[in-house]
Order: structure tokens, then sequence, then C-alpha cells
């Protein structure tokens, strides 16, 4: 027998070794193997005598264990079924041996969580008396970042920061949705419904007022009424701002005539309206009982118009524009007119009026010329100054019969008018054309002179006596 070489020896005890070991983990997979194999008749042995016993007798077999576990290949346990304070508790675990998903009960309910790989929760359902909860966590500090919970009156959806702190807020509450945007003391933007159409509120962060827009349009609120509010009318827009003790203060609309608006005293009386409408255009201010007192604007030729009236409303002050130039008419409180001024085509007027209204003085431009009269139009009575750039100024004087007295400032010199009741003159006195010096001239009622008075062209006087013809003469003159 020959001896085998000590390196020879030892490989074939390395060899003996690894056939050993490799038997052996045949033999552990076929453990293993029947093992599930065994479990498996036992659950279904279990399972079809239960379905058995339940059709075939009275008697139910049942399979009791207080703690099962289900394990991986490598014989690391994956899930497990047990008993726990509340009732039944399923755990999970990932491949990692990483405890990812919970389900067991709460003492009012279902408890469902689920874990990211650091073992921080970052979802839950669970069951709170008659509501559910679901929950996703913040996984840096595991605080609740959204929330979905019901109840008997319906579903809520909150999210929060980082900080665990509510930022919005979704729910449903008799029959109406709404959408909340803010901090956890104050919703600061709502999206809702009322009974008939959408809102959306924002508030401030401090202080009480809002802002609302819903079917109105926009409102802004105090506690206790509206401040403002901006929205349609029947055929256009509204606009209203109130104090805060909620008595309207201004208010404008927008129709279809136009446009208006207006400011209001604590009694509601509109004491300022600007507008434009079917009434015309401009400015009107009301004293407090309501009446017009001031107005401007455009009349109803299109040009300017101003007004001034009484406590009352009577019109006592009239600014405008004629067919040439502008008018003013001063009135009575009874609205008469008492002083009125304008402009014509001949140049300006000014006209005085009686307690009747009738036209009593006059100032006037005539063209090239003025006029200033005196009269009373129902007596026909009245007297007249006029200038004109191409006749003699004169003053008349005149009765219903016509003209009276008329005094003028000839190219000679002075002359005046006497006349009878049929206008014809009966007197004239002035200064002579055919001779230097005055001249007094006396007329019968046909007009014819009777009598001259006057300076013959030496210098001297004479006196000359007609006849009622005038065709024969007497003269007598200086010795």
């Amino acid at each position: 027998m020959t001896d085998r070489p000590a390196a020879s020896t030892r490989d074939d005890l390395a060899g003996r070794l690894a056939t050993l070991e490799m038997s052996l983990d045949r033999e552990r997979d076929r453990r293993r193997r029947l093992e599930r194999v065994l479990l498996g008749g036992v659950l279904f042995a279990a399972g079809f005598g239960a379905l058995a016993a339940g059709g075939f007798s009275n008697v139910t077999e049942v399979v009791q264990t207080r703690r099962l576990e289900i394990i991986d290949d490598n014989d690391r346990v994956v899930m497990l079924a047990t008993a726990a304070r509340h009732g039944g508790r399923l755990d999970v675990w990932d491949a990692a041996q990483r405890n990812i998903a919970r389900l067991t009960g709460n003492g009012v309910g279902g408890d469902f969580s689920l874990f990211d790989r650091g073992g921080r929760p970052v979802a839950g359902m669970y069951a709170a008396g008659t509501a559910a909860r679901i929950e996703v966590s913040n996984p840096e500090n595991g605080s609740a970042a959204a929330v979905l919970t019901a109840d008997e009156r319906g579903g809520l959806v909150t999210t929060a920061d980082d900080q665990g702190r509510r930022g919005t807020r979704m729910s449903t509450r008799n029959g109406r949705g709404m959408v909340a945007v803010g901090t956890p003391e104050r919703d600061l933007a709502i999206l809702d419904m009322t009974d008939s159409t959408g809102r959306i509120t924002t508030r401030p962060l401090d202080g009480e007022i809002e802002t609302r827009l819903e079917d109105r349009g926009v409102l802004v609120m105090s506690p206790s009424h509206t401040l403002a509010s901006l929205g349609p009318s029947e055929d256009g827009g509204r606009l209203e701002l109130r104090d805060d003790k909620g008595r309207l203060r201004m208010s404008g609309v927008a129709d279809s005539d136009g446009g208006r608006l207006e400011t209001l005293d604590g009694d509601g009386t509109a004491r300022v309206s600007l507008g434009l409408g079917t009434g015309g255009t401009g400015v009107r201010v009301r004293n407090s009982g309501g009446e017009s007192i001031i107005a401007f604007g455009e009349d109803s030729t299109g040009g300017g118009a101003f007004e001034v009236s009484d406590e009352e409303g009577n019109r006592c002050l009239t600014m405008g524009v004629g067919e040439v130039a502008g008018r003013i008419v001063i009135s009575t409180r009874e609205g008469l007119p008492a002083l009125s001024a304008g402009g014509g085509r001949e140049g300006g007027r000014f006209d005085v009026n009686d307690r009747e209204g009738d036209v009593v003085a006059t100032l006037r431009g005539m063209g090239d010329g003025g006029r200033i009269g005196v009269a009373s139009e129902t007596a026909g009575v009245g007297i007249s100054l006029d200038a004109t750039r191409n006749e003699a100024p004169s003053f008349s004087m005149f009765t219903p019969t016509g003209r009276i007295v008329a005094i003028a400032a000839t190219t000679s010199g002075g002359l005046i008018n006497l006349n009878d009741a049929t206008g014809a003159v009966a007197v004239a006195v002035g200064a002579a054309n055919d001779a230097p010096g005055g001249v007094v001239s006396v007329r019968n009622e046909e007009g014819k002179e009777v009598l001259r008075a006057g300076v013959r062209e030496g210098g001297e006087g004479i006196l000359e006596v007609y006849n009622e013809s005038h065709t024969r003469k007497r003269s007598l003159v200086a010795p």
C-alpha cells in the first residue's frame, strides 16, 4: 500500500466537506418544501372541513393560533397576524425587514398605517366613532400635511404646512361645498355657495372687514352690514357705498339712458347728483328738503346752463346760451323775470322788469350805437336815449299817441322838438341851419310854421309871423 501525499489528503477532505454541505442544503430545501406542502394541506383540509361541516354537519372545525407568521425564502417574517390591545393586528415588512404597513383596531374602529423606509408614519386611515379619517403626514416631523375626514354632515379635506399649521380647507356641509385658504386662526379666502349662486370671500389678516364676490356683484362687508357693493341693476350696473351705520351715502347707476352718481345725507336724501340721462347732463345740488337749489350742465340745445333756486325750488337765477350770445335771467321767487342780460345780433341787451314781469327799462346795442330806454309797455309811455355812429344822438319822450319830446345834437348845434298829440312838431328850438345863432319855430296843427324867432345873417335878431298857409309873413327886426 502506497502512502498518498499530504496535499492530496487535504483535497479529498475539502471535497467531502463540500459534498456534505451541498447535501445539507438540499435536505434543508426539501424540508422547507415539505413544510409548505404540509401547511398548505392543513389549511386546505381545514377549509374543506369547514365547508363540509357547513354543508353536512352542525359542527364547525376551526384552526386557531395566537400568532401567525408568514416568512420569506430566507426565513424572515414578512407578515404577522396577532392579537393586540383593541383586537387583531396585521403587520407587513418589506424585503429589507422594514415595517411598512399595519392594520389594527383603535378601540372605536379600524386603524391602517403606512410607514416609510425610516419607520416614520407617512399615511394613515382609521375610523373614529361614526366618522372616518385619512391622513398624509410630513415625513420630517410626522405632522399631518393632508387630512380627509367624513362624518354625518359630509366630507372635509385640510392641508397644513411643515409645522402642522392648517393652510387650506375643503368641505361639504348641508349640501353646500366650501374651499378656504388661510391660517389656523382665520380663513383669508373662501369659495362657497349661497342658496342661489357661488360666492368668493376674502378677508384681511387683521380686522373684520371682508370682500365678497357673488351673484349681486362685489360686496365689502363689516360684521353687521354691507359697506360697499358693485353689481348689476335691471339694465346696467350699480355701485353703493354706506357709512359705518349702514346708511347709504353714495349711489351710482349705469343703464341704457346713461350714468348717474349721487351722494346722500343721513336721511337718505340725494344732495348732489351727477349724471347723464333723458333729463339732461350735468350736476344738481339739493337741500335737506330734497329741493334742487343749484344745477349746471347741458341744456336742450346742447349748450351750457346754470340755475340757482331758493329753498322751495323756485328758480331765481338762470345762465345759458342764446341764439347769438350768453344770457342771464334773475327772477323773483314767484318765477317772474326781474332782470335779464344777454346778447343779440345788434349787440348786448340789459332789461329790467317790473313786479308784473313787464320790461320797464332797457340798455341795448343797436349795431352801430346804443339805446337806453325807460318805459311802461302796458301804459305806452317811456323815455329813450339813442346814440348811433351816423346819426345825431337824441333823447325822446313818448306817450300812447307817439313821441312828444325830442332832443337831438345836430352838426349845427342842439335841437329840441315839442310835438302835438298827432306827433307833428309844434315847437322847435335849436341852432339854425340857414343862419348863425339859435332859432325858435312855432307851428300850427297842420305842421306849418306860423312864428319864427332867430338871428339874421348880420347877427341881429328877427321875429317873423306867417299866415296859416305860410305864404305871407311879417317881420320885426331891430331898428
